[in-house]
């Protein structure tokens, strides 16, 4: 079960959520930890309400429910520049990221002497932020939290190395374009090298496009849609994937799949009735969107 908690103080829980009975809520978590059903949390920081000490409290507080707690991600409030009449929020600096890390970082160690999981995960945006190395694959704890955008840029890393060992280098006359959100934009710009580099005659272009609606340090893959592509040799066809994280992944309509063979590679089931609307949109507006949880080594392998 997945519970929002965004702090365990019951006052400020009520403020929050605008709604006096929202701390009440939280009783509910002792119930699901006596029954051993497994939970995953998350919090949503909200700079000067739920973060420093009350974020302290918050992590030490939910501790207490692992391991039946498997996890609990850190993630930031998205803003964008239409909130009048709303709380005035402000978002979070390079100071506030790194002391976000550093906290979480404090517990990840104490919980893995206790547990042998990290159990509080910061997401991807916190380490762009304070522009910090990503964590190891490992401690991520098998992405739990992937939903919420910790770890999705180091599992994307990962996959785009794996895709790229598959292939042989050769000489690909291409040119391409990319485009990604700012936070985005440095890794993605370092794989199009990668692919330079490897495949002699390929010329890619990346974009870093600047988002004029939603606040500029949350444009990032998981939030807010980002683009990337990956063009691989595989077979005798040359194939370019672009994939936008939010709802959606497109492919070029040259890729368009059949609706068994789409099931076979990716392994989830579609039911017929959306297959039939994606195939809609596809014919309208020239590109397939896929559901997004598909590992690009999955769509690479043989049929």
């Amino acid at each position: 079960m997945n519970i929002s908690f965004q702090t365990t103080n019951p006052k400020l829980r009520c403020q929050m959520l605008n709604n006096r009975f929202a701390g009440e809520a939280l009783n509910k978590a002792n119930q699901l930890y006596k029954a051993g059903i497994s939970m995953n949390g998350q919090i949503v920081l909200c700079k000067g309400v739920n973060d420093k000490k009350e974020l302290h409290r918050s992590i030490d507080d939910l501790t207490k429910y692992a391991p039946v707690l498997q996890s609990l991600s850190v993630v930031p409030v998205g803003l964008s520049k239409y909130r009048e009449g709303l709380y005035p929020l402000s978002p979070f600096s390079k100071k506030d990221a790194k002391e976000v890390i550093a906290l979480v970082e404090k517990y990840q160690k104490e919980m893995m002497k206790k547990w042998g999981i990290h159990f509080v995960h910061c997401s991807d945006e916190w380490y762009i932020l304070a522009e910090k190395e990503l964590p190891l694959e490992e401690q991520y704890d098998g992405y739990l939290q992937l939903e919420n955008g910790v770890g999705m840029l180091r599992l994307f890393l990962t996959e785009f190395e794996e895709a790229l060992s598959l292939v042989k280098e050769q000489k690909i006359e291409k040119e391409v374009s990319l485009a990604t959100g700012r936070l985005a934009y440095p890794f993605i710009k370092k794989m199009a090298e990668r692919l330079m580099d490897k495949f002699q005659g390929l010329k890619i272009h990346s974009y870093e496009i600047k988002n004029e609606t939603l606040s500029h340090l949350l444009q990032q893959s998981l939030v807010f849609p980002a683009v990337y592509l990956l063009l691989v040799r595989h077979g005798k066809k040359t194939a370019v994937f672009t994939q936008q994280i939010l709802h959606i992944i497109f492919f070029p309509r040259p890729f368009f799949l059949k609706i068994s063979e789409y099931r076979k590679r990716i392994g989830m089931f579609l039911p017929y009735n959306i297959y039939g609307l994606l195939q809609r949109f596809g014919r309208r507006f020239g590109h397939f969107p896929i559901l997004p949880g598909i590992s690009f080594s999955r769509l690479l392998r043989p049929a």
